[in-house]
């Protein structure tokens, strides 16, 4: 609650939530059962830029602490960045890529 700033929102109904509280409280509600896998879709999406680190910084805090592999689906590179090691590029359906973030950032 303290880490992703959300106690003043705890107790609201969803459907009264803007867009970047809705995904925090997601968020929380997708690890309550500390998962292995975690699948992440736009996970910043709607989040001002100072919330988007906490954010990030969060995630990378699960993934060394619970060593869960977090699967990133994202058009922000922002994100990947921040976040992967490896990406996987889909084009039309069709892998493209597989392989060391740096290869593509290089």
């Amino acid at each position: 609650i303290d880490l992703l700033d959300v106690k003043d929102i705890i107790n609201v109904q969803v459907r009264k939530l803007s867009l970047g509280q809705r995904m925090k409280c997601e968020l929380i509600a997708a690890l309550l059962h500390s998962p292995k896998v975690l699948f992440l879709d736009e996970p910043t999406i709607g989040l001002d830029v100072v919330m988007q680190k906490v954010l990030r910084d969060f995630i990378k805090a699960y993934n060394e602490e619970f060593k869960a592999t977090i699967i990133l689906t994202s058009h922000y590179m922002g994100d990947v960045k921040e976040l992967c090691k490896r990406a996987i590029v889909i084009d039309h359906g069709q892998k493209i890529f597989d392989g060391d973030l740096q290869t593509i950032i290089d």
